[in-house]
């Protein structure tokens, strides 16, 4: 195995540093028809090999109903995720190809580092990286 450059912080150094710095971000609270479409939005990147920009076109059209600040989540969401993807997968502990659970475990690290409090859906986010170190607390 490789070992990262000195110059890199460590995971739990990135970790703690969001948290601190992103507390007063846990205000929004994440509806799940919006957090599917940017996981659905995801697959279609990923594991399709589609364009971010025609995925993100069709996935607002898709759900056009809810008005600007959702369509801009959604993007927003979503081109953060595709930009930092290496860094959310080194976090999440997942590689491609991704599943749909590999998905949500990039989307759980998202919003972790976003500060970005994670809904209780049953075992939606099951064993995403928030869960475990709330767990370790």
């Amino acid at each position: 195995m490789r070992k990262a450059p000195s110059h890199f912080f460590s995971i739990e150094a990135i970790f703690k540093f969001s948290i601190k710095n992103n507390i007063q971000k846990s205000i929004l609270k994440l509806h799940r028809n919006l957090v599917d479409a940017v996981i659905e939005g995801l697959g279609f990147i990923f594991t399709e090999n589609q364009y971010a920009d025609k995925v993100v076109e069709k996935l607002l059209k898709k759900i056009s109903a809810g008005g600007l600040g959702i369509g801009a989540f959604v993007a927003e969401t979503i081109y953060d995720i595709v930009r930092w993807k290496r860094l959310y997968a080194e976090i999440a502990e997942v590689y491609e190809p991704f599943s749909i659970h590999n998905l949500r475990r990039l989307f759980a690290v998202w919003a972790t580092l976003k500060g970005v409090a994670l809904p209780n859906w049953g075992n939606y986010f099951e064993d995403t990286p928030y869960q475990t170190h709330q767990r370790e607390i």
